[in-house]
């Protein structure tokens, strides 16, 4: 039992140290194939991925933007039923307003 739990301590440690900061510059990003090797490589993979946060924070209210123009400049169009079934309302109720007013 307890060398479950002194396994189980080891296996925590060694996740605890892959995510504690350090000051290197030799890191995988994104992906195996990105590993900066230098400060320049470093700092230049930081400022692109910088810029395409901005690029992709652009995009979406680009988008948004869009979509609300699309749906503003739309005109509202109704179904026949919808539109038969407004006017048979209007018309019905007329004579009621009508009625109601003469009283």
């Amino acid at each position: 039992m307890a060398s479950q739990h002194n396994h189980s301590d080891s296996m925590h440690d060694h996740m605890m140290s892959q995510m504690a900061f350090h000051t290197g510059v030799t890191e995988t990003i994104l992906f195996e194939s990105w590993i900066t090797t230098s400060p320049s490589i470093f700092l230049i993979s930081c400022i692109f991925i910088f810029i395409l946060s901005i690029l992709h924070e652009g995009i979406k209210e680009f988008h948004r933007f869009s979509e609300q123009e699309r749906l503003t400049k739309q005109p509202v169009r109704l179904d026949d039923a919808i539109e038969n079934e407004l006017a048979r309302m209007n018309t019905e109720s007329l004579p009621t307003t009508i009625r109601t007013k003469t009283k």
